[in-house]
């Protein structure tokens, strides 16, 4: 059986408030446990740009890979 890739949801409603340390933090423990990538997991209105702006940057900076799970959460339609 071949490799599998693992992936872990990271809510953005959480991170309003995240500098570019605690991205650093967050993915590099991912790493070490051996994580893929963040599904990041929004809703509508729910994310902060500047903050989603600093884990693409991060990530880029650190090989690692991010991807949107979009979710309803009864904020309206997207």
């Amino acid at each position: 059986m071949g490799a599998a890739a693992v992936f872990a949801h990271f809510m953005v409603s959480n991170s309003h408030d995240y500098t570019i340390a605690d991205w650093t933090s967050e993915i590099q423990q991912a790493q070490a446990s051996h994580i893929d990538a963040f599904a990041l997991n929004m809703a509508y209105a729910e994310g902060d740009d500047q903050s989603i702006a600093n884990v693409f940057q991060v990530a880029s900076s650190l090989g690692f890979r991010l991807f949107f799970s979009f979710d309803y959460a009864g904020n309206g339609p997207w």
